[in-house]
C-alpha cells in the first residue's frame, strides 16, 4: 500500500502529538498498574485517557439537570475540602455531604435552593456522574480555576 502523499489528500486528517510528563506515583498505584499493564507509563497513558472520556461522558449526561443556584450550592461544599476517590465515588457520599452542609452551615437558605429537590437530583445520579460532578466542584476551588469566575465556571453544566 502506498501511502506517499495521504496526508495532502486528507488535509482534516489529525495527529496526536504525545508529551512526556513526569509524576509521582504511590507504591501501592504503581503495583496495580504493572499487575494490568507491561509498565507503568503504558498504564498512566491508558488510565489519564480513559479518566478525561469518562469525565466528559458524565459531564454530558449531567448537563442541564442543575440550577445555578444548586450548582453554587455544590461546588461551596467543596470548599476547604480533601478529594478524595474512594468516599467520592459513592454516590450516596455526596448527598451525605448536602445534607450536613444544609443542616450545620445552612447551605440551602444561602443559596436558596429547594433542599428536597436538590436530593431527589443527587439520587438520580449514578456513581459515576456523582464522583465526577463532586470532582469538578473540587476542581473549582482546586485546580487551574483556583476558586475564580464561579459563574463562567458552571456554563460547563
Amino acid at each position: 500500500m502506498n501511502l506517499s502523499g495521504a496526508c495532502n489528500q486528507a488535509p482534516d486528517l489529525k495527529f496526536n502529538i504525545m508529551t512526556t510528563v513526569s509524576t509521582y506515583l504511590d507504591e501501592k498505584s504503581k503495583e496495580e498498574l504493572l499487575s494490568i499493564f507491561e509498565n507503568t507509563y503504558q498504564g498512566l497513558q491508558t488510565c489519564t485517557g480513559t479518566f478525561l472520556v469518562l469525565r466528559r461522558k458524565a459531564l454530558r449526561e449531567i448537563k442541564g439537570m442543575f440550577t445555578i443556584s444548586e450548582l453554587h450550592a455544590l461546588i461551596d461544599i467543596h470548599n476547604a475540602t480533601i478529594f478524595d476517590p474512594q468516599v467520592s465515588c459513592i454516590s450516596g457520599a455526596l448527598i451525605a455531604s448536602v445534607e450536613d452542609a444544609n443542616n450545620f452551615d445552612g447551605l440551602c437558605t444561602k443559596w436558596g435552593v429547594n433542599f428536597d429537590s436538590l436530593l431527589e437530583k443527587l439520587k438520580r445520579l449514578n456513581d459515576f456522574q456523582s464522583f465526577f460532578l463532586s470532582f469538578e466542584c473540587y476542581a473549582f476551588w482546586y485546580g487551574k480555576n483556583a476558586g475564580n469566575n464561579l459563574d463562567e465556571f458552571v456554563k460547563r453544566f
